[in-house]
Parts: C-alpha cells; structure tokens; sequence
C-alpha cells in the first residue's frame, strides 16, 4: 500500500460551533464536513475549557461518488490545518482503516454510523482544535454528517494478564517479532502501558500462509508494551480493544511467536486473544538483547488502480 501524505485544500472556519460541558468532559455541537475525499477538508472547532488525554467521535457516513468504503475514512485532530507547520502538534492520527478503524467500517458503500474513542496520541492543553477529514482512496467522495467529538479525561486501563518474554535492551537497533510458523491465518496488534493501539498487522509474506509480522525499524521509548495475538478475524482499538465479535468468528490453532530470536509456542483457542508482555529498558553496558522501534504495518486492503 502506498502512504499519502495530507494535502490542504480547504479550511471550513466553524464560527458558531459551541460546546457542552460536562464533568471531566468537552463535548463539540454536531457539525457536518461534505463531500470529503482524497485531499483533505478541515474545520475549525475552536478551543475546549480544559486539557484533555481521551476522545471519542461519531459520524453518520454516506457514499457521494467514486465508490469510497466506510471504512477508508481518515481523520486527524490538531492544533494547525496546516502540515507544515512549526508548531503543529497532532493529537490523533487515524492514518489508515486499519489503524484504530471504526466499529462499523466495511468494504462497500453502504451508509454507516462510524466510531471511533481511546486515548489522545499527545494530550490536548488549550487553543484551537482543528477536526481533518479524509477518504483515503483516489476519486472518491463522501458525505459526514452528524458528527460528534467528545474530549474526555484519560483514565489508563487495566494491563491484560499476558506471558512476559523479557526486557528488550539496545534500543537503536532494529526488531521484528512474527508468527510465521503457526498453522492459521494469524493478526498481531501492539499497544503501550496506557493502552494504546500503536500497530496492527494481518497477513505478510515469509511464513505460512496468512501469518503474521511486525517490524520495528527506529525505536520505542522505555516502558512496558503489550502483544495481542489473534486469529483472523479481529478488529483492534485503544484502551487494549480486540472485537472478536465479526460474522465470522476469529480463528485459532497452533502458534509461533518469535521475538528477538526467541521463540514461544502454544495453541490459540478460536474467538480468543492470546496476550504477551515486554519491557524496553537502557542497555546494562555492554550490549543489550534488541532493539526496538516505530512501525512499518502491512494492510490487507484493495490496490489502487
């Protein structure tokens, strides 16, 4: 798949918008952005009356033209319309449907109500807050109406009980972890301590069939993240969200996790998640175990023709 960079092309100014308050809460008044397609469309929402670290948003979705999917919906939260700017800071990114897709997202054009909640990438302290709508596929349009953002107090979930591998130390170094010898159609999603979803993958090329890789090239910072295994087909979110719940179920079957030249074998149980746990932490002196880093995610989606 190749990633597109946002492109200004219009600034919708929402004068008029106002906001409702409640307790450890700032809910925006309903607004609309039309016809919404590959360049982006941007409004202006103004400022909310305190900092906030969680959001949830809601919209109602309808196809205009070229076919787009619900589920091709991109949204971004900042404090500039304008990418280049020195000073931009990008509280949510929703850069592609896989990543943090909404509850309702599919491949087609029906109408959709689409949702999306979880923690704030960094949080929000004040000033103007732009809303960045896009569909991500080339030639088409739709329509967003009714849309709802909330910004809400972040509260860290909970951790999920999990299999700890072990702290992961030279962090400048690349890492990978897969699932290439298991025995089904495996996904992998990585999340923070806080919960939040930072990658998720389904199929790759260099294993078995339909399983599984993510490849970590520049670094993570110090801390305890998290690895939910599952079979296809799950949908992954913040706050260590894994739905299950599809039409057809999520498989299970025998799994290879391989992390840092480990591995770890066992059986994955249908309609289940099976958790791993790791740390990165400062290298003890001499050379360190791995290497951790940012994300580079394969997506199983349509080509671009």
């Amino acid at each position: 798949m190749v990633r597109t960079r946002f492109l200004l092309v219009s600034g919708l100014a929402a004068s008029g918008l106002f906001a409702g308050l409640a307790q450890g809460q700032f809910t925006y008044d309903p607004f609309n952005v039309l016809s919404v397609r590959d360049t982006i469309k941007t409004v202006n929402l103004g400022p909310a009356d305190n900092s906030y670290g969680a959001y949830s948003l809601s919209l109602d979705w309808q196809a205009v033209i070229g076919d787009p999917w619900s589920r091709e919906a991109q949204f971004a939260l900042a404090n500039s319309p304008d990418p280049m700017d020195p000073n931009l800071v990008v509280y949510k990114f929703i850069d592609a449907p896989n990543a943090g897709r909404p509850d309702n997202g599919a491949t087609n054009g029906d109408p959709a109500t689409l949702n999306w909640s979880g923690r704030l990438v960094n949080d929000y302290a004040g000033g103007d807050l732009w809303f960045i709508a896009r569909q991500s596929h080339p030639g088409t349009q739709a329509h967003w109406t009714n849309i709802s953002l909330t910004l809400e107090a972040f509260t860290p979930p909970p951790p999920p009980a999990s299999l700890f591998v072990g702290d992961l130390y030279e962090q400048s170094q690349e890492i990978e972890f897969n699932t290439f010898a298991s025995q089904f159609d495996t996904e992998l999603a990585l999340y923070d301590s806080d919960g939040t979803l930072l990658a998720n993958i389904d199929d790759t090329f260099g294993g078995n069939p339909g399983t599984s890789q993510l490849e970590l090239p520049q670094g993570l910072s110090e801390g305890r993240y998290y690895i939910a295994l599952t079979g296809y087909n799950a949908v992954f979110s913040d706050g260590y969200g894994v739905d299950l719940n599809t039409p057809q179920g999520s498989e299970g079957g025998a799994y290879t996790f391989a992390i840092a030249g480990r591995q770890f074998n066992g059986t994955h149980a249908p309609d289940t998640v099976t958790w791993f746990s790791f740390g990165v932490v400062p290298s003890p002196g001499s050379g360190g175990v791995l290497a951790l880093a940012g994300l580079a995610v394969v997506r199983r989606r349509r080509s671009l023709s």
